[in-house]
């Protein structure tokens, strides 16, 4: 990714994150399976992946994903930034295991006053994100909850502790229009 272009995203996703706030319509719903977004960010983080010998399993039947009415771009950013975490954060021939929309990993944890932090401090990263990434911003799962949350969804992290690895809990509903 070119400067520029990161720096387009970032702006873009401050956008986002302004529009969620004052309760814009963002969502640009289809009806949408999960696979093949996740087929995709998999495909783009390949490399990264590879670097770190990191094995990803996850269903591969497209019957194991339901379609959902989803803003398929912004749940590919969510998704995105879950995975990306959940490699960047891991251990050298660690693993990740994708199930439902369940994202865990053996990477770095996170502590109970990290968690605490995570959602509500904005730019909130622990101090051992910092070191493993110093370029991160902290946005990228602000960002995510604001997205599933505007899906009537929910976003939950959990970690035994500090170097225990961490799962990322996705629900969006099936079609959440009809219950409103």
């Amino acid at each position: 990714i070119s400067s520029a272009k990161h720096l387009e995203d970032i702006a873009d996703d401050f956008r986002n994150i302004a529009r969620m706030k004052v309760g814009s319509q963002i969502l640009n719903l289809s009806v949408s399976s999960i696979k093949p977004i996740l087929d995709s960010v998999l495909s783009e983080l390949k490399i990264d992946s590879d670097l770190l010998n990191i094995t990803i399993s996850y269903p591969t039947d497209i019957n194991s994903w339901p379609e959902l009415n989803i803003d398929v771009n912004k749940i590919r950013e969510v998704i995105l930034v879950i995975i990306e975490n959940a490699i960047r954060y891991n251990i050298q021939n660690g693993s990740i295991k994708i199930f439902k929309m369940i994202v865990e990993n053996t990477g770095i944890g996170i502590t109970g006053l990290d968690k605490e932090n995570l959602f509500i401090k904005p730019f909130y990263r622990s101090k051992k994100s910092k070191d493993l990434n110093p370029t991160g911003m902290g946005i990228g799962l602000s960002l995510s909850k604001g997205i599933i949350e505007a899906h009537h969804g929910t976003v939950t992290i959990d970690s035994k502790g500090e170097d225990l690895g961490a799962v990322v809990s996705l629900t969006i509903p099936y079609n959440f229009l009809a219950s409103i």
